[in-house]
């Protein structure tokens, strides 16, 4: 279950306490430029609404794919996501050589850029991460099974659907590539568990 961390509401474990130290360690690092004073990073309420989002999406998608060993992969990112927000907006004011123009505590607020190129990252990262989950010896991973991705991918077809709809539509939903999917396919068809009509389109019988 992925917990909110991005609400201010969430007293007992929301992003603010992480990105009070996380604006330390900057400050900390750039120390003598910055004249000793102090930055916090934030996101705007619509900006942590969206990751929020993002990142349960993340996690239901992932579960099912991989099970709940990646979970934890997830987790990281979601911290790590302020933490890269922070760093971005840090380094191009730095750069541009108007950070010591922001006042002392004053909030320095994501923009639009980095919120994107912060997703991006993330987006990468996972990819990246479940390449590795899979690589795994078997007897590391014990909650990834192919059964449960090809399971998965079945319960998302819908009751009458084509195979453009199940490898263009379904299979990139939970990571499943087109000759994979295909596989799926026949094997549905092999078991009984799917119908094909003259015309090709596939059925789940009643």
């Amino acid at each position: 279950h992925w917990r909110n961390v991005f609400s201010v509401s969430n007293k007992d474990n929301n992003i603010s306490a992480l990105s009070e130290d996380i604006s330390d360690v900057m400050s900390a690092i750039y120390f003598d430029r910055l004249e000793g004073t102090r930055k916090v990073f934030k996101w705007t309420d619509e900006q942590a609404k969206e990751l929020d989002s993002f990142f349960a999406k993340l996690l239901d998608v992932s579960t099912n794919c991989y099970g709940s060993g990646i979970n934890s992969v997830v987790y990281r990112l979601g911290l790590m996501a302020s933490r890269l927000g922070a760093i971005i907006m840090y380094l191009r004011l730095f750069w541009n050589e108007i950070i010591n123009s922001v006042e002392i505590g004053k909030v320095i607020t994501a923009d639009d850029e980095t919120f994107r190129l912060v997703k991006h990252i993330i987006q990468v990262q996972l990819e990246h991460s479940k390449y590795v989950f899979t690589q795994l010896p078997k007897s590391m991973d014990k909650t990834f099974s192919e059964n449960g991705n090809r399971e998965t991918f079945f319960n998302l077809l819908p009751n009458k659907f084509s195979r453009k709809q199940a490898v263009e539509v379904f299979a990139p939903k939970v990571f499943v590539k087109t000759r994979t999917a295909d596989g799926y396919l026949q094997e549905f068809l092999k078991s009984g568990k799917l119908k094909k009509d003259v015309e090709g389109n596939y059925a789940k019988p009643d």
